[in-house]
């Protein structure tokens, strides 16, 4: 079975999704709507997961790492990346979607959630599984 997931994303004026490794802003409103919207779920026994290419795992600052309340999935082809022991690492988008239909991530992610980066956004983008 397919599991669908959501794509989330905040876009400046001319669609950049950011800048030289980051966010092209500080928006602590939009930080705010993005932790409620990928952490936010029926059921407190359950997290959601969140799917990121390596660029996006780089961009996100030390002391956030890993996104807490939610599954982190980073998508890479660096076998010898150094994440913490809760963080999932996959070698393709299709990889990472698999990764949450087999036990115990299937009984427990709610939802997905694509969060970038660009190439990851367009595989999520051009996946029948996709919902938004």
């Amino acid at each position: 079975m397919s599991r669908t997931f959501s794509v989330i994303a905040a876009l400046d004026q001319e669609g950049g999704i950011g800048k030289r490794g980051a966010l092209p802003w500080h928006l602590p409103a939009d930080m705010h709507h993005f932790r409620e919207v990928t952490t936010h779920r029926s059921s407190s026994s359950n997290r959601n997961a969140v799917i990121m290419g390596r660029h996006t795992w780089d961009s996100i600052p030390h002391k956030f790492r890993p996104l807490s309340e939610r599954i982190n999935i980073v998508i890479t082809r660096q076998h010898t990346l150094a994440v913490p022991d809760t963080v999932v690492l996959a070698n393709s988008f299709e990889g990472a979607l698999h990764l949450l239909e087999l036990s115990p991530l299937d009984s427990t992610a709610e939802n997905i959630f694509v969060i970038g980066g660009a190439q990851i956004y367009t595989q999520a983008l051009n996946s029948r599984q996709c919902r938004t």
